[in-house]
């Protein structure tokens, strides 16, 4: 392969992960009014965020189980973040617990 083929070849994968990223970016804007803060917290990973969320006692929406703009469970296994899976699935089942072994952890 030619040093101006490589070079191409990177230009255009280069060029697909930027229009890729920009149509994610351009989609999760569009289904931003349907999530719910708690989904963006799951799907985005922030473990420590949701951890404040159930130790405040603040009611939370998990969504409904399957609902693509709303699962907040689901949204964790997506990205395959199996602590807050399992955190939200512990949360789910007894809430009471989940709420006070977090706050037990944070303190």
């Amino acid at each position: 392969m030619t040093a101006e083929l490589a070079a191409a070849l990177t230009s255009l994968f280069l060029e697909g992960r930027r229009r890729r990223k920009e149509e994610e970016e351009e989609e999760e804007e569009e289904n931003s009014g349907e999530r719910t803060p708690f989904y963006r917290a799951a799907f985005k990973g922030h473990l420590n965020i949701i951890k404040l969320w159930i130790a405040s006692g603040q009611e939370m929406d998990l969504g409904m189980s399957g609902d693509d703009a709303t699962d907040a469970i689901g949204a964790a296994k997506e990205r395959l973040d199996t602590e807050v899976v399992t955190l939200l699935e512990r949360f789910k089942s007894d809430a009471a617990k989940t709420r006070h072994a977090v706050r037990v952890e944070l303190a």
